[in-house]
């Protein structure tokens, strides 16, 4: 009988929900931390990326969560704590806290009422009296957000579209997303006669046509999706005509106000591609949290480390003290009880500062990030640390997820893996968030962690392992494709309950083949199904 595949490749598909294991902790309903849907996704060919996300709790002074990320290398990468060091993880990891973009829907945006695009027309009104240096940053920060809701809401209503099967739904679905289009286009617009003129701040003028140009371009972006969607559709060339004169309207608008971002047929368009990224980038920094780096938790830890040194000198000077109690002060068996003793205290010492941070691991870290919002406002702490640990320091919980399949007992069995942990403790200050962005509906923090595997795969062979086979009666050579295994568990926790999440990175010496989801016991076929 043929066996199912116990493993789903999701390159971008979907997640399944956190696994859970007899012995396990349960994921309960309510738990605030969870995997984004999608993730992790392959940025490229040597990163990937997990995000998470995380409710903030209303009315709540602190809020706590705490990430684990456990690396099991095989032995074929050649990584171990003696070529691969602290500095060199954090190297290769990029961290990232920002705020969730606020769910407001596209059409809800056009009809105005109290969204982002009327609190934008607010702070440009108090501009015309009051061009005081908070009056601009609040212009400046609504600009911004305006154009992150904006465009997370062209990604989710274009999604609809593109989606939607049935073809009547989705001709109303894109003339509205027509409709629409205009209306903000035209309400942004009619802000341009009330900031740009000379006694207007230059910072005011200049964020409105940076934010004026990135308007122009997601409008063009997704305005050319729903006219490929509309193609597929073929119910008449009205409305893909009015979806083309809109596109039109927008390259035009930019090479009439002299943007450098009109795409060129003729030419590479370097510098279309890259205003846009710069542009996003500006935009988006409203919702990524300003990070003041330093020093983990170095005096507790010189704390215990002093802790070890005076217990180990403890035995040293007890050993003095009965020796010569016993044999006299400067006799032969004294001075060997000496020997003997700074031989055992430097043992002793070396081994109570491995007990210590083990038992102190929860408390201890390598770095200590400050987070702030608008720069200046302190909302948060984050805390991390990376180590490699031996077999009997990984939980018992973490072991029962690595163990789920029986290619792992393999894996696991037969060849010894070496484990890195990586850890992430944040302490959120909820209220104080809320006071900040005070009605913007912040609700969700989302946690984004990017790694590059460059340094594990570079030991690798060749990707090419031809293999013989009978085809057609005759041995012949097949191409073979080496490929090694990394397996990440990933366990987040909040408010005391742990979930677990497990993946298999699939990878040769050309870097990530594919990532898949190793699904729960439930989801896997029982041996000789």
């Amino acid at each position: 009988m043929s066996k199912e595949n116990p493993c789903k490749a999701i390159d971008l598909a979907a997640v399944h929900a956190p696994a859970t294991l007899k012995g396990v902790p349960r994921q309960v309903a309510g738990n605030r931390l969870s995997l984004v849907e999608g993730e992790p996704r392959i940025r490229h060919s040597h990163q990937f990326e997990i995000k998470l996300r995380y409710a903030l709790p209303e009315k709540q002074q602190n809020s706590v969560y705490d990430l684990a990320v456990y690396f099991f290398l095989p032995p074929s990468l050649g990584i171990s704590h003696a070529n691969y060091g602290k500095e060199r993880f954090f190297e290769d990891l990029q961290s990232y806290i920002r705020l969730k973009t606020p769910e407001v829907s596209f059409t809800d945006i056009a009809r105005g009422g109290a969204g982002p695009l009327s609190r934008l027309n607010a702070a440009a009104l108090r501009l015309q009296g009051d061009t005081s240096e908070r009056s601009v940053r609040l212009y400046e920060y609504q600009s911004k957000l305006f154009c992150c809701v904006l465009k997370s809401s062209l990604r989710e209503y274009v999604g609809q579209i593109e989606s939607e099967r049935d073809p009547d739904e989705r001709v109303r679905l894109m003339d509205e997303y027509r409709v629409a289009a205009a209306s903000i286009r035209s309400t942004y617009s009619a802000l341009g006669p009330r900031l740009c003129y000379p006694s207007m701040p230059p910072s005011v003028q200049e964020m409105y046509r940076f934010a004026d140009e990135y308007i122009s371009l997601l409008l063009e972006e997704y305005t050319c999706r729903v006219i490929v969607a509309d193609s597929e559709v073929k119910h008449g060339k009205k409305l893909e005509a009015g979806l083309i004169d809109l596109v039109q309207k927008e390259i035009s608008h930019r090479a009439a106000e002299d943007y450098p971002s009109v795409v060129s047929p003729a030419s590479d368009n370097e510098s279309f591609v890259y205003r846009r990224g710069v542009l996003k980038k500006f935009m988006n920094s409203v919702l990524f949290l300003n990070i003041r780096s330093g020093e983990g938790s170095h005096i507790l830890e010189e704390g215990l480390f002093g802790l070890a040194a005076g217990v180990s000198m403890i035995f040293a000077t007890a050993v003095l003290f009965v020796s010569t109690q016993l044999y006299g002060a400067l006799t032969g068996p004294v001075f060997f009880a000496l020997v003997i003793s700074y031989i055992f205290k430097d043992r002793i010492k070396e081994r109570m500062r491995l007990y210590l941070s083990r038992k102190a691991a929860r408390w201890l870290f390598d770095y200590r990030t400050t987070l702030y919002a608008s720069g200046k406002d302190r909302i948060g702490v984050c805390s991390e640390s990376m180590d490699f640990l031996e077999a009997s320091m990984v939980p018992a919980a973490v072991t029962a997820v690595r163990n789920r399949s029986h290619i792992t007992e393999i894996e696991g069995g037969w060849i010894g893996e070496r484990v890195i942990r990586y850890r992430k403790l944040v302490k959120l200050y909820p209220v104080r968030i809320a006071d900040i962005y005070d009605g913007a509906h912040i609700h969700d923090i989302n946690d984004i962690m990017r790694f590059s595997i460059e340094e594990f795969v570079q030991h690798l062979g060749t990707v090419d392992k031809p293999v013989q086979s009978l085809v057609n009666g005759e041995v012949k050579m097949i191409k073979g494709d080496r490929v090694h295994h990394l397996n990440i568990i990933v366990r987040y926790a909040v408010d005391g309950v742990d979930a677990f999440q497990r993946y298999r990175i699939i990878l040769n010496h050309d870097g990530i083949k594919r990532i898949e989801l190793v699904p729960s016991p439930a989801e896997t076929p029982a041996l000789g199904t």
